[in-house]
Order: structure tokens, then sequence, then C-alpha cells
């Protein structure tokens, strides 16, 4: 009886072993299978469970703005005007400069995101042909394909056109042409005492539009900012 026992009793541990060994691998793969899910989502989500992920310089309703996007505009600028290039070595003038590029280009976001709703959309052709308008006359001399980062540089050349023409529709479309009346325009010459003739109306009715047109720019991007969620690392949220 003794034999028996002491043959059968290690069979009966071994599986029962087995049995719990590989109960423990289902759980294990399991919780791997749930990690992965989970990893998975964060990815999908793009940092929005993490706003202030390492590449952003900002998010702008839930639209992020990349330190890459950021670090092509300030080189843009700088290719474009040298003499805002700060002293080597003098960090608090290259973060003003840096924060005053994010907050333009926290502007253009809103400027898109309004075109957007607005039904507004831009012609590629006609981006096209300002792009190689603007390499051809010289404006990018130190930009080329060669350059280290050209296709980020030469993407916020595009970018830079696309929110011009975004900026021009929709000023057109709030302040329409035909707002400003032959009144008006006579009104204003009165007031700057000079006399009406087809010249001096054309440049009156031009600059009536201009400067309602430059007034309700401001008054739409201080609409804008005011009912955006930005957050920016660094910054108080706004």
């Amino acid at each position: 009886m003794n034999k028996k026992r002491s043959t059968t009793q290690p069979s009966l541990l071994r599986r029962a072993g087995d049995f719990i060994r590989a109960h423990e691998r289902r759980i294990i793969i399991a919780i791997s299978v749930i990690l992965l899910a989970a990893l998975a989502l964060s990815v999908l989500l793009n940092g929005r469970l993490n706003p202030f992920a390492p590449d952003r310089a900002a998010l702008v309703n839930g639209e992020a703005i990349t330190i890459a996007q950021l670090d092509a505009r300030y080189r843009l600028l700088l290719s474009e005007e040298p003499g805002l290039t700060p002293e080597e070595g003098d960090q608090a003038a290259i973060d003003e400069l840096r924060d005053s590029i994010l907050d333009q280009m926290i502007d253009e976001v809103l400027v898109a995101q309004e075109s957007a709703r607005e039904g507004i959309t831009v012609d590629k052709a006609e981006i096209d042909t300002r792009f190689d308008e603007m390499i051809t006359a010289g404006m990018y001399p130190g930009i080329d394909a060669n350059t280290p980062g050209a296709d980020d540089l030469l993407a916020a050349i595009r970018h830079q056109i696309t929110v011009a023409l975004q900026s021009r529709a929709l000023l057109k479309k709030l302040v329409p042409d035909e707002s400003v009346t032959d009144a008006d325009v006579t009104a204003w010459l009165t007031n700057q005492e000079v006399e009406a003739d087809s010249s001096t109306t054309q440049w009156g009715r031009q600059s009536l539009l201009d400067q309602r047109r430059t007034d309700a720019w401001f008054a739409l991007l201080d609409r804008l900012r005011e009912e955006a969620e930005i957050e920016i690392p660094g910054r108080d949220a706004q």
C-alpha cells in the first residue's frame, strides 16, 4: 500500500503543477494582451491622453503643433530675416522669438479650423503656383533639396501659402467687396479732403476695404482665441 501511494502521489502532484503553470501562462498572456491593447490605444489617440507629449509644442482644439514644425518655422524665419538671428548663447532671445513664432502658428491653426467650418477650400494648383513663384524669386536662397531638413522647411513654406489663401478667403467672406458703398467712399474722401474722381474713388474704396478687413481680422482672431482650448507646455493653459 505504501509503495502505491508513493508512485501515485507524485503523478498527481505533477499534473496539478502542470495545470497551475498552464493557468499562470494563460493569465500572463491575457495581461500582456491587455497591456498591448492599452499601448495601441494610447498611440491611436496620438497623445490626447498626454497633451504635453515630448514632441508637442502646443495643442490647439486637439490639433497638435509639433516641435519639428516649430523648428522648421524658426529656421525659415531666420532664412527670410537673418537680422532677427539672436546672438549665440542668448537663450532668452531665442525663447522669445520661438514663442512669437508659436503664437503665430497657433493663429494659423485657428484660421485653418475656421476655414474648414466655413467650407473654405484652397486650390492646390494655386498653392503650387505661389510656391514656384516664391522659390523662383529667390525668397529662400539658402533652401534647396540638399538643405538639412529640407522637407520640413518646404512643407512650412507651403503651409504659410495655404494659410494666407485661407485668410484672404475668410476676409472676403467677412467683409465682401460690396460692403463698401459709394456713399461710404464719398464720405471717406471728403474726410480726407480729397477730390473724387475715378482714380481717387478706387483708392478710397480699397482703403476702406483694407481698414474694415484689418479690424475684422483682429476681431476674428480674438474670438477664435477666446473660444479655443489651447495648451502649451511651460505656459499657463489658455
